[in-house]
């Protein structure tokens, strides 16, 4: 502790708005350590395991030093099979609120979000035939099964806007995996007029991919 530290905070909790609290505090709890090495430092923080902590150093090397040590302890390394487990149950959840879930094609979908995902790609790039080739040995019917699947969403999200058009589900998830024009189409033969929409697997899977991001 060194004398003009502490006359420092002296005069300081005079000009604090919350002075009163603060000084209580500081009189309590207020504590001020002069360590010789950046060791050390971290050493007393290690044993005193303050709620608020303010260090001062002579270099921003230093300062660096210290944060990357706490860094280290705040945020625990999550291994790579955690990591796809936690994509997989969001990609699994956005599935159940499109009615798909149980669909045999679902987990087709999830399978080639998680292989884009690992690759940074996207299925407007790689091509869905080519994504299915990398993870069935009879792709086509893969991605037969993604497809059905992915017309029973849309007939669930269109479903929900005929209902009720402000329905969350529906504002949230109509635009980002469907095509305007395929959801306003599968709308309108739900109703009795015209076509169905049509259902498109390589913007879904971009779309999937855009709303884990924001998850």
């Amino acid at each position: 502790m060194t004398e003009a530290e502490w006359a420092d905070m002296e005069r300081l909790l005079p000009t604090l708005e919350t002075r009163e609290v603060a000084a209580q505090s500081w009189k309590d709890n207020g504590a001020i350590y002069l360590a010789d090495s950046i060791d050390e430092a971290i050493a007393i923080s290690n044993d005193i395991a303050p709620e608020h902590l303010e260090v001062q150093v002579e270099n921003e090397r230093d300062l660096h030093a210290i944060q990357s040590v706490f860094a280290s302890k705040q945020a625990p390394a999550v291994s790579a099979g955690q990591k796809e487990e936690r994509r997989r149950k969001h990609l699994q959840y956005t599935l159940s609120q499109l009615g798909m879930a149980g669909e045999k094609g679902a987990k087709d979908i999830v399978d080639m979000c998680l292989l884009l995902m690992d690759r940074g790609e996207q299925a407007s790039q790689v091509g869905v035939g080519a994504l299915c080739a990398q993870l069935s040995e009879n792709p086509k019917s893969m991605e037969q099964r993604a497809r059905r699947a992915v017309e029973r969403g849309l007939f669930h999200i269109a479903s929900l806007g005929v209902e009720d058009y402000g329905n969350e589900i529906f504002s949230y998830y109509a635009a980002r995996l469907f095509p305007f024009q395929a959801v306003r189409a599968e709308m309108a033969y739900i109703q009795g007029r015209g076509e169905r929409g049509k259902a498109n697997l390589k913007h879904f899977l971009d779309g999937m991919l855009a709303v884990a991001d924001e998850g």
